[in-house]
C-alpha cells in the first residue's frame, strides 16, 4: 500500500507536471489517510477546479476558507472566497451562493478590522462592467491592483490589471486599456501566474480583443495560448473548454477548418462530462 506521504509527493508532482486529473486522484487518496494541510488543500482545489471537478473544488475551497478564517489570514481567506465565487458563478451560474461567500468574507474581514481585500473588489468590478458602470469598475480594480501589489499576490494583480484594461476598453479609452492588457499578458507569458489564473486570463484577453476589434492582438495571444495548451496533456473541464474554443478559432483563421471542427467536437464531448 502506498503511504500518505508518497501519495502526497505524487500529487504534487502531478500538479507541477500539469496532470491535474491525476493530481486530484492522488490528493484525494492522501487526504483519506491523513487530512491535507491548507496549502495542499488549496492546490487540490485548484487542480479540481481546472479539470472540471467542481464538487471537489468547492469542497476543498470551503476547507481552505475555514482554515484561513480561523487563522485570521484575511487576504488568503478572501482569495478562497473569490475562487468559491468563481466556481459557483462561472461553472454553475449559482449567483446567490457565490455572493454568499463574498459576503461572509467581507463580514469576517470587517470583524478583524481589515479593509476590503482586493480579491473581494474584483467580483464587484465584474458586476459593474456587466451593468455598464465602467468608470466605477476601473476604480475598484485600481484599488485591487494596489492591494495585490502590497500583498505580493501576482494572481490578483494580473486578474485586476486585465479586468481594468477591459473596463477602460469598453468605456472607449483604447490605448490605456490595451496597455493594461499587455501588462497582464506579460505575467502570463513569463509563467508568473497560477494555472487557473493563466487559463482564465488567456481567454479573457482574447475575448476582450475580439470585442474591441483588436484582431492582431487576439491572433498573437491565440498563438501564445496554443503554445501553452500544447504543454498540457489533460484538457478536460470548463476552463479548458473555453481555451479550446479559442484554439478552434485560431485554426479557423489559419484555414484549417477540419482541425477547428475536430477541436470543437472534442470540446463538446469533454464539456458534456464536466462535473459542473
Amino acid at each position: 500500500m502506498i503511504q500518505a506521504s508518497e501519495q502526497l509527493a505524487l500529487a504534487r508532482e502531478h500538479f507541477v507536471g500539469k496532470r491535474w486529473e491525476s493530481a486530484c486522484a492522488a490528493f484525494s487518496a492522501a487526504d483519506l489517510v491523513e487530512p491535507l494541510d491548507v496549502v495542499d488543500l488549496d492546490t487540490y482545489a485548484e487542480a479540481a477546479q481546472i479539470s472540471g471537478r467542481i464538487d471537489a473544488a468547492i469542497a476543498q475551497l470551503v476547507r481552505v476558507f475555514e482554515d484561513r478564517a480561523a487563522a485570521r489570514d484575511v487576504h488568503a481567506m478572501c482569495k478562497a472566497a473569490y475562487w468559491l465565487w468563481s466556481a459557483h458563478v462561472f461553472a454553475r451560474a449559482e449567483f446567490a451562493l457565490g455572493a454568499a461567500w463574498l459576503s461572509r468574507a467581507r463580514t469576517l474581514a470587517d470583524g478583524h478590522r481589515s479593509s476590503a481585500d482586493g480579491w473581494i473588489l474584483v467580483p464587484q468590478a465584474y458586476a459593474d462592467i456587466g451593468s455598464g458602470a465602467f468608470e466605477a469598475a476601473a476604480g475598484l480594480l485600481h484599488r485591487a491592483i494596489e492591494r495585490g501589489v502590497a500583498a505580493g499576490d501576482v494572481d490578483l494583480v494580473t486578474i485586476a490589471t486585465m479586468m481594468r484594461g477591459r473596463a477602460l476598453l469598453m468605456s472607449g479609452t483604447t490605448e490605456p486599456g490595451l496597455d493594461l492588457l499587455d501588462q497582464a499578458m506579460a505575467s502570463l507569458l513569463t509563467g508568473a501566474t497560477s494555472p487557473r489564473t493563466t487559463a482564465v486570463m488567456f481567454c479573457a484577453a482574447i475575448g476582450t480583443c475580439h470585442q474591441a476589434h483588436e484582431l492582431q492582438r487576439a491572433r498573437e495571444w491565440s498563438v501564445a495560448l496554443e503554445q501553452w495548451l500544447s504543454t498540457i496533456d489533460e484538457l478536460d473541464g470548463a476552463y479548458f473548454g473555453n481555451c479550446r474554443i479559442y484554439r478552434a478559432m485560431l485554426l479557423r483563421l489559419r484555414g484549417d477548418w477540419p482541425g477547428a471542427l475536430a477541436e470543437l467536437e472534442a470540446t463538446c464531448r469533454e464539456l458534456a462530462k464536466t462535473d459542473a
